[in-house]
């Protein structure tokens, strides 16, 4: 449900548009777009953000990524990120999640420069947190770093509710805790729901019990704030 400013996180419960995460760019590279327009007549598409897993600047590598077996496709070293709210002109607080000046002369230079901090744009690079083996850390083979949706819900400069029908094995759940939301996870695999709460009780040590009920095969869901 939108919340009051009019802003909605959602993911679309087609399943039938989930593949592999290795086959997305060989079988179906229109996939994301497809979904992307199942909420055209809902909602305004606000920003686009690419996350970054991989870079080559200056012939130096950094960041990690599946690479690809193939004589015609590029490896995908990137992934979209799209904001969604009802109107398109829902405020956030883009020095949140922003970075330094490069260039301190611009302190003072423009009126908006009142500290040391500016847009960081929507290209955010971050790494594949390093797992021990092929089945990926916690035993999911498609988990996103922890910062990727701490950086989502700081944009919205405000606490709230924060709803992740394919919770996996939590992590938007931790990130919510962290940052004080209340957060629901919807998680079929009871697998993956029982690593979510040993991860909830181990990366939020006093986070547990009473506040967390799991429905079975269903969902997960974390009250209060840290």
């Amino acid at each position: 449900q939108p919340d009051p400013t009019g802003t909605t996180q959602v993911t679309t419960s087609a399943r039938t548009y989930t593949t592999p995460r290795d086959s997305i760019s060989v079988k179906d590279p229109w996939l994301a777009d497809d979904v992307i327009c199942l909420f055209r007549h809902l909602f305004a598409r606000q920003n686009d953000i690419t996350w970054v897993k991989s870079i080559a600047v200056k012939g130096e590598t950094s960041g990690q990524f599946r690479p690809i077996n193939s004589d015609r496709l590029l490896n995908r070293t990137n992934e979209q990120v799209y904001h969604l709210s009802k109107t398109g002109r829902v405020p956030i607080d883009r020095l949140a999640i922003g970075v330094p000046y490069q260039d301190k002369s611009n302190l003072g230079r423009w009126n908006h420069a009142t500290e040391d901090r500016r847009c960081g744009g929507n290209s955010w690079f971050m790494p594949y947190e390093p797992a021990s083996n092929a089945a990926g850390k916690y035993g999911h083979p498609a988990i996103f770093p922890l910062e990727l949706p701490r950086r989502c819900l700081k944009l919205h400069g405000r606490r709230g509710l924060v709803l992740d029908p394919f919770a996996g094995t939590g992590t938007t759940l931790v990130a919510a805790k962290q940052l004080g939301w209340r957060s629901i996870g919807i998680e079929i695999d009871e697998t993956y729901v029982e690593t979510a709460r040993r991860r909830i009780n181990v990366d939020l040590p006093g986070f547990c019990g009473e506040r967390l009920a799991y429905f079975p095969g269903l969902s997960l869901e974390c009250e209060g704030a840290l």
